[in-house]
């Protein structure tokens, strides 16, 4: 199933990784890495057997008031979008110094508008890439401040900054394990990810 959330006006449709139904109660699991907590799932919006809703973001419940009369013929003439957010962040590593250096691009296109930030939480530049380079090899992100390199090398991961003809290993992070951090914690989509746990 799927479901909007929006400020009235506009809504954007939300990531649902999982949908249960019967017939007293509904439960919708979407994609939320700013809400994600100790052994929680994301986001959930469910409805109970008594038919009242609530929405749950890292654990903390908050009840909701299903929408009646003028607002809902309101609601009709809202603007119904595909997903806000519609980034991924594919690389990332950080230094001994706590500065990261994050890789990302479009969701639905790997090899599409690659962007490249640099620095430390809450801090994150830009920076312009001159060049991407991503083969069986690895990736390397150039720029005029220093290129970023990602290789395999057996089952480890290996990024590496290099500038000024010196080159320093970093720790590479791994996306997948670090999704609030990525998508909360360093200030870099501060815009809001266009859920209703935002």
């Amino acid at each position: 199933g799927n479901f909007y959330y929006g400020d009235g006006k506009t809504f954007y449709r939300q990531r649902v990784s999982l949908f249960s139904s019967d017939d007293s109660t509904s439960k919708y699991v979407f994609w939320a890495p700013n809400a994600l907590a100790q052994h929680s799932e994301g986001g959930r919006l469910t409805k109970s057997a008594e038919g009242e809703w609530s929405l749950s973001c890292g654990g903390v419940e908050q009840a909701l008031q299903e929408v009646a009369g003028d607002e809902h013929v309101r609601l009709e003439n809202a603007d119904f979008k595909e997903e806000k957010f519609q980034r991924e962040v594919r690389f990332a590593a950080r230094d001994e110094e706590g500065r990261y250096y994050i890789v990302d691009s479009l969701r639905d296109g790997y090899e599409q508008d690659w962007r490249l930030f640099v620095g430390r939480r809450g801090k994150l530049k830009e920076l312009r890439l001159q060049d991407v380079v991503s083969d069986s090899g690895g990736d390397v992100f150039a720029t005029s401040s220093g290129d970023l390199s990602f290789e395999r090398r057996g089952r480890k991961r290996l990024a590496v900054w290099s500038h000024n003809s010196s080159s320093e290993e970093l720790t590479f992070v791994p996306p997948e394990l670090n999704t609030q951090l990525f998508y909360a914690g360093l200030g870099i989509y501060s815009e809001g990810l266009g859920t209703p746990c935002d």
